[in-house]
């Protein structure tokens, strides 16, 4: 299923559009990546906000989002292609497999 277009932000990330929305669970806040169309394997970029104190989606940057795109695909999501959500721990900063 595809991010909404309602509920999700577009960015361009090195000539491909992707679309990305950020929510907060139970201590834990999730930026969730997928390629605009949404025919491919989303990403979830995983922080605890109550280690870095972000809870509120406007604190969240395009940048950040970038960043994190940029990341995944060197090391491994396939943004394009149908699967498994490819999910990064960010801690201290640093993204993490998990």
């Amino acid at each position: 299923m595809s991010l909404s277009r309602k509920s999700s932000r577009a960015i361009d990330v090195d000539g491909t559009t992707y679309r990305w929305t950020f929510t907060v669970n139970d201590g834990w806040s999730d930026i969730i990546v997928q390629i605009a169309g949404g025919n491919g394997a989303k990403l979830c970029l995983r922080t605890s906000w109550m280690d870095t104190g972000i809870p509120a989606p406007a604190q969240v940057t395009p940048a950040d989002v970038a960043s994190g795109i940029r990341f995944s695909l060197k090391n491994g999501w396939i943004a394009e292609q149908s699967g498994a959500t490819f999910v990064l721990k960010i801690s201290d900063g640093k993204y993490l497999p998990k």
